[in-house]
């Protein structure tokens, strides 16, 4: 798959995909940066009484949920397998995954700290919260 591909499918010209993305792996990372993202902000939306892990679960599987106004149907089982091997034969989308899951979790940290009111200079719960819910993520969008 070449960056032509990439463009061409979403309806776009090379030189405009190049404005956005230097690569074809951080295009391909910037959808699991955008949904690590959304789990951070799900998470400060979350009521404020709710146990944290509790609203972490919450938290991201809103964002492996199909929207309900979907119109289309579902990709299938063989588009998904052709998106997995993609992924899985390429290593700089591994590096891009990565890089974009460690941006995330800075963003989702803070989240976890605000939430647990643990915005302490010396606090370590937070970012390892946040290791957790970004190592299993990433670990799902490399392995499929």
């Amino acid at each position: 798959m070449t960056v032509g591909d990439i463009a061409a499918a979403a309806n776009v010209s090379p030189r405009t995909f190049r404005n956005y993305f230097s690569t074809k792996a951080e295009a391909v990372a910037a959808g699991h940066l955008e949904r690590m993202l959304r789990i951070a902000d799900e998470l400060r939306a979350r009521p404020a009484g709710e146990p944290l892990w509790t609203s972490i679960i919450h938290s991201v599987a809103a964002q492996f949920e199909p929207p309900a106004e979907r119109t289309k149907e579902l990709p299938s089982v063989s588009r998904w397998m052709e998106r997995v091997s993609f992924i899985l034969t390429e290593p700089a989308i591994h590096g891009e995954v990565l890089r974009a899951s460690a941006a995330a979790q800075d963003e989702l940290a803070t989240a976890i700290a605000e939430r647990t009111a643990a915005g302490r200079t010396n606090d370590q719960y937070s970012p390892l919260a946040a290791a957790v819910v970004v190592v299993a993520l990433t670990r799902h969008v490399l392995a499929g």
